[in-house]
């Protein structure tokens, strides 16, 4: 088997998207390869989120970004990743396309996304993570969440 050199993983900052982070961690570490933890913002601006309201007189791209810069270094502290990449970025689209784009352009050969399907966080239609592993841009793991959030 050839060792993993890039590892993407998509977060969203949910419960489930921190552990898959974790485990992005510790096989980063077993390869020694790069890791970037990755953020999208989706449909933006036509459909932007209520959970995160800029302030009235601060520009909502940029704020949204440091909200989302915020929350990686975070997850970085959490997950014990302190040299992990960390990116922001935003899509016109849904995540998964940004989260395929991406994971091409950086050349990654692994990309580890949490599975939202049986959580309460699941949206009416497709997940992000099935629609990924429906596109694969390279070797995708699929971090279940935990059968008591079932």
């Amino acid at each position: 088997m050839t060792p993993y050199r890039h590892i993407v993983c998509a977060t969203d900052f949910s419960e489930a998207s921190q552990r898959a982070c974790v485990r992005a961690t510790v096989i980063a570490n077993c390869f020694g390869a790069r890791l970037t933890l990755l953020h999208v913002v989706e449909n933006f601006p036509e459909d932007r989120s209520n959970d995160v309201i800029a302030p009235e007189d601060a520009d909502p791209r940029h704020y949204r970004e440091s909200e989302a810069r915020d929350q990686l270094m975070k997850t970085v502290g959490r997950v014990g990743c302190p040299d992990a990449g960390r990116v922001v970025r935003f899509t016109t689209q849904s995540a998964w396309h940004e989260i395929v784009r991406f994971s091409r352009e950086v050349d990654a050969d692994l990309l580890v996304i949490a599975d939202h399907a049986h959580s309460a966080r699941l949206a009416l239609g497709t997940t992000t993570a099935a629609e990924v592993a429906a596109h694969p841009p390279c070797d995708v793991l699929m971090a279940r969440a935990p059968a008591e959030e079932d």
